[in-house]
C-alpha cells in the first residue's frame, strides 16, 4: 500500500514538474536542457498513460484515460531521439541535432487525435468511416510500438554510447567530461534499465516484478527531477537577476566585447576539439555563464554558435581563389569541421547549399 502511494505521488510529482521545468526550459534554458526537459516531459506522461489505463482505481475520467492511452504511443516514439539530442548538445559533440524524426511522431499524433475526436463525437458507431478510422488507428499505434519504437530505441542507444566515447575524446579536460558523461548515462542507462525491467514484468508477470518496477521506477524520477533542477532552474534564476540587478547585464556586456575580440583575434573555433569548458576558460569565465550569455544574447547554444563562426571562415576559404586546389573537406578541416559530413550540414543548414553549390556559383 505504502509503495502504491509512493509510486502515485512519484508519478504526480514527475508530471507536474516535467511541465514547470518544460516552461523555465523553453523561456531561458539552453538547448541540451531544453531536450532534457522534453524528454522528463515525455517520459512522465508516457508513465501517467500507464498509470491511467492499468490503475482500476484511480480518478481520472474515461475519456482522459482514452486520451492519455493513445498519447502514449506517440510519446514512446518520441523518447529516443530526445534522449540522443540532449546528449549531443549537453556533451558539445559536433553533431546535428535529429528533428526529421519527429515528422512521424506528429504524423501519430495526428491520427490518434483525429481519431479521438471523432469517435468520441459519433454517434454512429456502425458507420464505414468509423471502422475505417479505428483500423488506421490501431495499426499505426501496432506499428509504432512494436515495431518503428524498438528499431529507434535500439539506434539510438548505439549513437548515446558512440557519442559517450566521441565526447570523452573531444575534450582535454577528464574532470569535465567524467561529470557531463555520468550526467547524461544515468538519465540514457537510467531509461535502459527501466524498458528491461518493464519488459521482463510485462513477460512474466508476478508481484516480484511488478514491485521491482515500482521501487526503481521512484528512484529513477526522483533522479531525473534533481537533474532537471540542475540543468534548468539554476539557469533560469541567472535571466531573472538580469532583470532585477545591472551587475549581471554590465558582466554580461563586458562577456560580449571580450567574447567577440578573442573569436575574431585568436580563433579558437578552428580547433575541431573545442568544448564549451576551453572557450569558458579562454573568456574568463565560467561554463554556467557562457552558456547563459549564448542563450540569451544570440539565441544559440555553444555548438551553433562556434559553428556561425566555422562557416563564416569557410565561406572566406571557398571565396579565394587561391584556395581552389583545396577540397571541400580540406576547407572544412581548416574551417574546424573534423569531418567533411559534418562541414557539408553545418553549412547547408545555415545557407542553404552545400560547401560545393556555394563554390560553383562564385
Amino acid at each position: 500500500m505504502l509503495l502504491t502511494i509512493l509510486l502515485s505521488l512519484a508519478v504526480v510529482v514527475t508530471f507536474v514538474g516535467s511541465l514547470y521545468l518544460l516552461i523555465l526550459g523553453l523561456k531561458s534554458g539552453t538547448m541540451a536542457s531544453r531536450y532534457f526537459s522534453l524528454y522528463l516531459f515525455l517520459f512522465s506522461a508516457t508513465i501517467v498513460s500507464v498509470y491511467t489505463v492499468t490503475d482500476p482505481q484511480n480518478f481520472i475520467p474515461i475519456h482522459l484515460q482514452n486520451l492519455f492511452s493513445l498519447l502514449f504511443y506517440v510519446m514512446v516514439v518520441a523518447i529516443p531521439p530526445t534522449l540522443y539530442n540532449y546528449i549531443i548538445l549537453h556533451l558539445n559533440i559536433d553533431k546535428p541535432i535529429h528533428k526529421r524524426i519527429y515528422l512521424f511522431a506528429l504524423l501519430l499524433l495526428a491520427i490518434n487525435l483525429f481519431a479521438f475526436f471523432y469517435l468520441t463525437l459519433e454517434v454512429n458507431y456502425d458507420a464505414y468511416t468509423v471502422n475505417l478510422i479505428t483500423e488506421v488507428m490501431t495499426y499505426a499505434n501496432f506499428i509504432a510500438y512494436l515495431f518503428i519504437f524498438p528499431i529507434l530505441t535500439i539506434y539510438y542507444f548505439f549513437l548515446c554510447i558512440r557519442s559517450f566515447r566521441k565526447g570523452n575524446k573531444a575534450s582535454h579536460d577528464s574532470r569535465v567530461t567524467r561529470r557531463y558523461i555520468r550526467d547524461t548515462g544515468i538519465t540514457v542507462f537510467g531509461y535502459g534499465v527501466f524498458l528491461l525491467l518493464f519488459i521482463a514484468m510485462q513477460s512474466f508477470g508476478g508481484t516480484f516484478y511488478t514491485t521491482l518496477v515500482k521501487i526503481y521506477l521512484f528512484g529513477y524520477t526522483v533522479a531525473l527531477i534533481i537533474q532537471g533542477y540542475s540543468l534548468i532552474y539554476a539557469q533560469s534564476h541567472i535571466s531573472i537577476e538580469e532583470d532585477q540587478t545591472e551587475t549581471i547585464p554590465v558582466y554580461f556586456q563586458e562577456m560580449g566585447i571580450k567574447l567577440t575580440e578573442l573569436m575574431d583575434n585568436e580563433q579558437p573555433f578552428l580547433d575541431p576539439k573545442l568544448t564549451l569548458h576551453q572557450l569558458a576558460r579562454m573568456a574568463e569565465t565560467n561554463e554556467k555563464y557562457l552558456s547563459a550569455f549564448l542563450n540569451e544574447t544570440y539565441k544559440q547554444n555553444f555548438f551553433s554558435f562556434i559553428n556561425d563562426y566555422r562557416i563564416r571562415y569557410a565561406k572566406t576559404l571557398l571565396s579565394d581563389p587561391m584556395n581552389d586546389h583545396f577540397t571541400i573537406e580540406s576547407i572544412g578541416n581548416m574551417a574546424g569541421f573534423h569531418s567533411k559530413s559534418s562541414f557539408n550540414s553545418a553549412f547547408k543548414k545555415s545557407t542553404g547549399v552545400t560547401p560545393s553549390e556555394f563554390k560553383k556559383r562564385l
